[in-house]
């Protein structure tokens, strides 16, 4: 079986520091191909680039990189909307109880 070693940089919100740890996603070789060119082709992923002269050269970038690229791009998007989720719902709920503490807070008052 083949290996896809992928690292990523994990940040700690609370911290001023970061963790890099690795993730290591297993394929077996029959199927590595087949993986990498479907990221590859998910991600539009072109053998030859623009050379600068008006010709093309190979990609420097092989689709075995480009593959992990997508792979680490699905990661960290998914992470982000997750914690836009988590956000949204606390600032929710933050704005539900500032509201609860002014209904209470004006419920005092007193007018004779």
């Amino acid at each position: 079986m083949k290996r896809i070693l992928l690292s990523i940089i994990l940040v700690l919100v609370t911290s001023t520091f970061a963790l890099a740890d690795t993730i290591t996603i297993t394929i077996p070789s029959n199927d590595m191909d087949d993986v990498v060119n479907a990221l590859a082709s998910e991600g539009n992923y072109v053998e030859n680039v623009p050379d600068g002269a008006g010709g093309t050269i190979p990609n420097p970038q092989t689709k075995e990189e480009f593959a992990k690229e997508m792979i680490h791009a699905f990661i960290v998007g998914s992470v982000t909307k997750a914690q836009e989720k988590a956000d949204r719902m606390a600032a929710r709920e933050a704005r539900k109880a500032a509201k609860e503490a002014r209904k209470q807070a004006l419920s005092a008052i007193v007018v004779e």
